[in-house]
């Protein structure tokens, strides 16, 4: 992501989150399916959705439906490993129109709160190593809201949609997805992109009071969202498949590297003026007219001229003749400029309406979970925690 000066992304959040990781329990949930473990093919038993039903101060409900599960061999109705695959923030705070950026300890919340509602008893020594992030990460989505006026979201996916040639799925007038592995579904990563307001308006305005949904919706108003997921293969290339390996910066890296990848910031682009072509070569200038009126490049130049023209077009006057959408005379905003900005931040007021998971608050509250989770199993009688 090009950079004219430093970019703030504190507003990145992590909005998905798929982790594996050890924890003996008595197993639970009502389908059953075998799978590959170290070479055998062994039971694990899962619940596909678990329903967390919650009041809200309208009176009405959110429901959560994660997939959760007992994972590896189950031995004398005793599993090896819990797994779970969920939004953690519309788990913990109720929506995601903003957020926690840090996949460790949402993904450790989020497990004491299976323990909770599963009522579970689980050894602390499992529950140090998921504190620790010695847990596998299969998928993880971060994404950040990007300032821009309602009326130009539709625009501007057009545009992404004409900049990218192939690899793409586009079912709403309002969203994109962009995908590393062409027409097929990637292993590696995938970039969504569409506008939040219409995505979300729905559900808080039924499960929020008038006034927090107003505030929400304001904050979800005016926001192209940027999506990146990052699957198995990809997590694995870059040592980031376990959450102990992650670095606070490796948020930020994932998200951007995305977004280059997709060169966002080149679909949309404005016509070189008459000084911005005097600083080109004859044969650059050749190039960026035949690519101007529509000609395909590829057809009329080798693999690596065309590559050498196009990158030394790039560093001079910013303008990318491999995208398949052409410069318009005066654009009214470029992508450039839409990502410049960064994410939008949290709003100052979400932390005192307890609209924001805090995650420096986190460690001060894993001690209740951890002892709520233990009094709920220790409550049960023990013919009852045997069933």
């Amino acid at each position: 992501m090009s950079k004219q000066h430093p970019i703030d992304f504190s507003g990145l959040m992590i909005d998905w989150l798929t982790v594996r990781g050890p924890l003996t329990h008595r197993a639970f949930g009502d389908q059953h399916r075998k799978r590959e473990w170290n070479g055998k093919r062994v039971e694990y038993r899962y619940q596909d959705k678990l329903v967390f039903d919650e009041e809200t101060a309208a009176g009405g409900t959110l429901i959560a439906r994660p997939f959760v599960g007992s994972w590896g061999p189950v031995r004398g109705g005793v599993a090896s490993e819990f797994a779970f695959s969920c939004n953690p923030l519309l788990l913990l705070q109720r929506h995601n129109v903003f957020g926690s950026r840090d996949p460790l300890a949402l993904a450790y919340e989020c497990l004491l709160k299976f323990i909770v509602k599963l009522g579970l008893n689980v050894e602390e020594a499992d529950l140090k190593r998921w504190r620790h992030g010695h847990v596998s990460l299969s998928r993880v989505d971060i994404t950040g809201n990007y300032r821009a006026e309602e009326h130009l979201i539709p625009l501007l996916i057009d545009a992404v949609d004409e900049h990218v040639k192939g690899g793409k799925k586009r079912a709403l007038e309002t969203a994109i997805l962009l995908s590393a592995a062409g027409y097929r579904r990637s292993k590696h990563y995938e970039l969504s992109i569409y506008g939040k307001l219409l995505e979300c308006r729905r559900a808080i305005r039924d499960y929020f009071p008038p006034e927090l949904a107003r505030r929400l919706l304001a904050a979800a108003k005016n926001s192209l969202r940027l999506e990146a997921r990052w699957l198995g293969d990809g997590l694995k290339a870059r040592g980031l498949d376990r959450l102990s390996n992650w670095e606070p910066s490796d948020v930020e890296q994932l998200f951007c590297e995305v977004v280059d990848k997709k060169q966002l910031a080149y679909a949309i682009q404005p016509m070189l003026s008459r000084h911005e072509l005097e600083q080109l070569t004859p044969a650059q200038i050749r190039a960026y007219l035949l690519y101007l009126h529509g000609e395909r490049l590829p057809r009329l130049y080798q693999a690596g001229s065309l590559n050498n023209l196009a990158k030394a077009i790039r560093e001079k006057v910013n303008v990318n003749i491999r995208s398949h959408r052409r410069p318009q005379r005066e654009p009214g905003i470029t992508f450039a400029e839409i990502l410049q900005q960064g994410p939008k931040p949290v709003p100052s007021w979400a932390r005192e309406l307890k609209l924001y998971h805090e995650p420096t608050a986190l460690k001060q509250r894993l001690g209740n979970l951890w002892l709520k989770a233990q009094r709920a199993t220790q409550s049960k009688p023990d013919d009852e925690a045997d069933d």
